[in-house]
């Protein structure tokens, strides 16, 4: 048999079911290329061994493992993280969320440039830390007047370890700290302990697939399902971190400190009402800005509280409704 190069292998794995961009993504990651070489250059010579390895990823392909977890690598606001099995695959609607903080944060900028305190920066359920890590890269706002405290919180030991992998590589890792815990649990006594911050800044892109829908989803078959599902009608995780929020609002309120906060939630088109109905029990002082996704599609509900009054204190009855939603979720695996 004749040996083979980058031309041959395009050519024998075109088949249609399989896109020819992938087909040079796998290239490049056996010959450990970038996507650009086999682009230019077709006539590069490929050993049999190579050839093999090759089919075998094609063929992983094209029974639907994703890409990003063949090569191990997925861009995200123009920089490379990391993936493996323990992380979600970053969506590109995913970057709304570091757009509309990046925003918000920017134009607090003061012209007179007084201090602004310190701003609390957290990313619940931060996976490969990609959103985090890139807005740590393009937010160069901390300083002596103005400091950001960054952190990236996981209840995955083996999720945090990838993250902590990629802000190594993007040189990051003394800004961010990882936090093993339950979404606000490991940074709540942060925020109340230090009177400083008066701005937070919450990126919460948690499980929001109903359990239903999640069983009928093969596409999304590989990835961890604790980063995905979440209760029955795929809420569970926001109604948690809303009870952190009252908590830590109550919390606030006692030592009578007035501060800021924005969340900003991916959803299903479907759940944004639901969710800002969930949200506008944690305080009397909150508004609601929802952003669209490149589709058109409502995805981002930022919601901005100004904790001075807080009308949920973690009741009996909110934590029963709460209990009662995790019970139907144990039913439904």
């Amino acid at each position: 048999m004749a040996p083979l190069n980058v031309f041959d292998l395009i050519q024998m794995h075109n088949s249609g079911k399989i896109r020819q961009p992938d087909v040079e993504h796998i290239l490049a990651f056996a010959l450990h290329k970038p996507r650009e070489y086999v682009i230019a250059h077709p006539e590069h010579r490929i050993t049999a061994r190579t050839a093999q390895k090759i089919a075998r990823l094609v063929n992983l392909r094209l029974r639907g493992y994703p890409l990003a977890y063949i090569t191990g690598i997925k861009e995200f606001y123009g920089m490379d993280f990391r993936v493996n099995e323990s992380v979600l695959i970053p969506r590109p609607e995913t970057e709304l969320i570091v757009e509309r903080i990046l925003d918000r944060i920017n134009s607090m900028k003061r012209p007179d440039q007084a201090p602004m305190g310190t701003i609390l920066l957290a990313d619940l359920g931060t996976g490969s830390g990609c959103i985090i890590i890139a807005l740590a890269r393009n937010l160069p706002l901390s300083g002596p007047k103005t400091k950001i405290a960054y952190y990236a919180v996981d209840n995955s030991i083996d999720a945090l370890k990838i993250a902590r992998e990629n802000a190594g590589r993007h040189r990051l890792n003394a800004q961010i700290q990882f936090k093993l815990g339950d979404l606000l649990g490991p940074v709540k006594n942060h925020l109340v302990n230090d009177k400083r911050i008066n701005n937070i800044f919450i990126a919460a892109n948690l499980p929001y697939v109903g359990t239903n829908e999640y069983n009928r989803l093969p596409t999304i078959k590989y990835e961890p399902r604790n980063a995905l599902a979440s209760g029955i009608d795929g809420l569970a995780h926001y109604r948690r971190l809303a009870g952190q929020l009252a908590a830590m609002g109550n919390a606030l309120k006692k030592q009578k400190r007035s501060v800021n906060a924005s969340i900003f939630c991916e959803l299903d088109p479907a759940q944004i009402n639901k969710a800002q109905k969930l949200f506008k029990k944690v305080s009397t002082d909150v508004k609601f800005i929802v952003h669209q996704d490149y589709s058109g599609r409502d995805r981002i509900l930022e919601c901005v509280f100004g904790f001075s009054h807080c009308l949920m204190r973690s009741n009996p009855h909110y934590k029963r409704r709460e209990q009662l939603a995790d019970q139907k979720d144990d039913i439904s695996k």
